[in-house]
């Protein structure tokens, strides 16, 4: 189900090629839903994260330049660290 899920993000940024955001040409609550879900997809599951993000170049692209926006930074940086999922 992971791989399923990020395989239809990784086909949603490359269908969007003249941007850099997950829809349209500006930052949308698209682009921090995905954010934020892949934040948990590949830091929830240790043991797939290397796997996970090996696999996904425009999902990593995608993640780094949302996140590096200012108030996305001040965001993050005030969110409890995210547990890891157990028994995967």
């Amino acid at each position: 189900m992971v791989e399923r899920t990020m395989n239809g993000l990784e086909k949603l940024i490359s269908l969007n090629e003249s941007s850099k955001f997950a829809v349209g040409s500006k930052l949308t609550w698209a682009d921090l839903a995905m954010v934020n879900a892949c934040e948990w997809l590949l830091n929830g599951y240790s043991n797939r994260n290397n796997l996970l993000a090996s696999r996904y170049p425009l999902i990593q692209a995608h993640n780094k330049f949302v996140r590096s926006t200012p108030t996305i930074q001040e965001w993050f940086g005030k969110q409890k660290p995210l547990g890891r999922v157990k028994n995967v």
